[in-house]
Protein backbone atom coordinates (compact mmCIF):
# COMPACT_ATOMS: atom_id res chain seq x y z
CA UNK A 1 0.00 0.00 0.00
CA UNK A 2 1.78 3.54 -0.88
CA UNK A 3 0.79 6.64 0.49
CA UNK A 4 1.38 10.36 0.13
CA UNK A 5 1.43 11.67 3.81
CA UNK A 6 1.42 15.30 4.52
CA UNK A 7 -0.13 18.44 7.17
CA UNK A 8 -3.13 19.48 6.06
CA UNK A 9 -1.70 23.72 5.48
CA UNK A 10 1.06 22.69 3.61
CA UNK A 11 2.46 21.57 -0.13
CA UNK A 12 4.53 19.62 1.65
CA UNK A 13 4.93 16.19 2.50
CA UNK A 14 6.79 12.53 2.19
CA UNK A 15 5.82 9.45 0.05
CA UNK A 16 6.42 5.49 1.27
CA UNK A 17 5.31 2.36 -0.46
CA UNK A 18 6.02 -1.10 0.74
CA UNK A 19 9.42 -1.21 -0.52
CA UNK A 20 10.93 2.49 -0.84
CA UNK A 21 10.04 5.90 0.50
CA UNK A 22 10.76 9.56 -1.13
CA UNK A 23 11.86 11.81 1.51
CA UNK A 24 10.62 15.05 0.15
CA UNK A 25 7.19 15.69 -2.51
CA UNK A 26 6.43 19.55 -3.29
CA UNK A 27 2.96 19.57 -4.85
CA UNK A 28 3.11 23.11 -7.12
CA UNK A 29 0.57 24.47 -9.60
CA UNK A 30 3.35 23.09 -12.74
CA UNK A 31 3.65 19.53 -10.79
CA UNK A 32 5.16 17.33 -8.36
CA UNK A 33 8.91 16.89 -7.53
CA UNK A 34 10.56 14.68 -4.99
CA UNK A 35 13.32 14.61 -3.54
CA UNK A 36 15.49 11.91 -1.93
CA UNK A 37 18.36 12.20 0.71
CA UNK A 38 21.00 10.02 0.04
CA UNK A 39 24.01 11.18 2.70
CA UNK A 40 26.25 8.54 1.57
CA UNK A 41 29.75 8.34 0.22
CA UNK A 42 28.26 5.74 -2.80
CA UNK A 43 24.80 6.96 -3.82
CA UNK A 44 22.45 4.08 -5.45
CA UNK A 45 19.28 4.86 -8.14
CA UNK A 46 15.97 6.43 -6.51
CA UNK A 47 12.87 7.01 -7.82
CA UNK A 48 13.15 10.92 -6.73
CA UNK A 49 13.39 13.41 -9.55
CA UNK A 50 16.15 14.80 -7.48
CA UNK A 51 18.55 13.21 -5.18
CA UNK A 52 20.58 15.46 -2.10
CA UNK A 53 23.46 13.68 -1.90
CA UNK A 54 27.30 14.23 -0.10
CA UNK A 55 29.57 14.94 -2.77
CA UNK A 56 28.31 13.59 -5.64
CA UNK A 57 27.03 15.75 -8.41
CA UNK A 58 25.63 14.41 -11.93
CA UNK A 59 23.92 16.41 -13.35
CA UNK A 60 22.17 14.23 -15.99
CA UNK A 61 20.97 11.53 -12.75
CA UNK A 62 19.87 14.83 -11.31
CA UNK A 63 22.52 14.40 -8.53
CA UNK A 64 23.40 17.60 -6.51
CA UNK A 65 25.46 18.31 -3.13
CA UNK A 66 23.43 19.30 0.57
CA UNK A 67 25.76 22.07 0.26
CA UNK A 68 24.97 23.26 -3.26
CA UNK A 69 21.03 22.95 -2.14
CA UNK A 70 22.19 25.21 1.83
CA UNK A 71 24.20 27.85 -0.44
CA UNK A 72 21.67 28.51 -2.79
CA UNK A 73 18.69 28.72 -0.15
CA UNK A 74 18.37 32.36 1.43
CA UNK A 75 18.93 32.61 5.10
CA UNK A 76 15.39 32.52 7.22
CA UNK A 77 14.53 35.97 8.54
CA UNK A 78 12.67 33.76 11.43
CA UNK A 79 14.53 33.63 14.77
CA UNK A 80 14.26 30.08 16.47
Amino acid sequence: MSRFRKEWWTRIGYYYAEKYEIDLVLLSKTGVLSYEVKYTEKVETTKAKITITKDDLDIEKMRIPATYILAATSKSQKVL
